[in-house]
C-alpha cells in the first residue's frame, strides 16, 4: 500500500516536471514566432556570452598549462643540474687520496656562464689528508665534468670568482 501511494506522489511530480518542460517549450517557440528579431538577437547574445565564457576558460587553461611548462622545465634543469654536478663532485672525490677520510662542507651545485657557455658544477670545501694521513686543512675546490680545480690551479682565484661565487647555487649536494 505504501508502495502505491509513493508511486502515485513519483506519478504527480514527474507529471508536473513534464508539463513545466513543456510549457517553456511553447512559450520559447510562441516567443520565437511572435518576436523573431528580438528572440534572434536574444539567442545571438546568448551565443556571444557562452562563446566569450568558453574564450576565457580556455585563455585561463592556455596559462594554466603554460605555468605548468614552466614548472615543469625548471624541475627538468634542476634534475640535470643536480646529476651532473653529483657526477662532477663524485669525480673529484676519486683524485683524493682516502675520499673516505675527507671531511667535505658547503658543497653545492652550481649552475654559472664562463666566457659565454652554460656550465654545471661542484664547489666546495674539503680537508683530506695527506700521503702521511696529517689533514691538510680547509681546500675551496671546484669539480665541473672532469675538470679540477684546487687553489695550486693558476687560474683558480678567477675561476672561483666567477662559478662558485658568482653562479647560481642550485642545490645542496654535501
Amino acid at each position: 500500500m505504501t508502495n502505491d501511494w509513493a508511486g502515485k506522489i513519483l506519478g504527480f511530480f514527474v507529471g508536473i516536471g513534464l508539463l513545466m518542460m513543456g510549457t517553456f517549450f511553447v512559450l520559447d517557440r510562441a516567443a520565437a514566432i511572435l518576436t523573431p528579431k528580438q528572440y534572434a538577437a536574444a539567442r545571438a547574445a546568448e551565443e556571444a556570452e557562452q562563446a566569450a565564457a568558453e574564450a576565457r576558460q580556455a585563455e585561463v587553461q592556455r596559462v594554466a598549462d603554460a605555468e605548468q611548462a614552466k614548472r615543469d622545465e625548471a624541475q627538468r634543469k634542476e634534475e640535470v643540474t643536480y646529476l651532473a654536478a653529483s657526477e662532477s663532485f663524485e669525480n673529484f672525490k676519486m683524485t683524493l687520496r682516502d675520499p673516505q677520510a675527507a671531511r667535505f662542507r658547503d658543497v653545492w651545485a652550481v649552475r654559472a656562464k664562463v666566457r659565454g657557455f652554460d656550465i654545471v658544477a661542484a664547489c666546495g670545501v674539503v680537508n683530506a689528508p695527506n700521503a702521511l694521513g696529517a689533514y691538510v686543512g680547509d681546500t675551496p675546490f671546484i669539480a665541473a665534468a672532469s675538470y679540477i680545480f684546487t687553489p695550486d690551479h693558476p687560474s683558480f682565484a678567477d675561476r672561483f670568482q666567477s662559478i662558485c661565487l658568482d653562479g647560481e647555487k642550485v642545490l645542496k649536494l654535501h
